[in-house]
This record gives C-alpha cells, structure tokens and sequence, in this order.
C-alpha cells in the first residue's frame, strides 16, 4: 500500500539519482522519458509475447496487476499498445 505519488519518486526520480543521471523528473524542458500505465490492469505475463531480444524471465505465468501501455523516449512515442514503434 505505497502512495502513488511515492511509487513514482522510488520507480523514478530516485533510481536515477542513484546512477548518476540528471533525469528522472516531469517538468518543463526536461526530457520526455516516461511511460503511461493501467496500475489496475491484471494480465498475466507471457515471456513470449515480450517484445525483447531475450524472453527470460522467473515470472512468467504469473498473475500481476499494472501494464504498460505506452512508452515515451525523448518525447517520442516508442510503444504503444504491445507494439514497439
């Protein structure tokens, strides 16, 4: 029962002060790295629906709540939907 709010800053902001790198943050004229997800989405994962050069995972079968549906690199969209772009 973490805060939303909080998930972000540790899932974020804080990883990428830990390495170093001067991002991490929504604001005006930073970079637009960021995803849009459905944190009420339960699916279940399916290593061979990844779209990745490897499929190795420990969860796959598992039932989790919360799906990415778009990813933004830069400002440009580069997923959207289980399709890269």
């Amino acid at each position: 029962n973490i805060p939303l709010t909080r998930f972000c800053e540790m899932s974020s902001f804080a990883p990428a002060k830990l390495m170093g790198f001067d991002t991490g943050i929504i604001a005006e004229g930073e970079d637009a790295n960021l995803i849009i997800a459905d944190i009420e989405n339960l699916y279940k994962i399916d290593k061979n629906a990844f779209i990745s050069k490897s499929n190795n995972t420990p969860f796959n079968g598992y039932e989790v709540c919360g799906k990415v549906l778009q990813t933004f690199v830069k400002g440009v969209k580069k997923y959207d939907s289980g399709q890269a772009l």
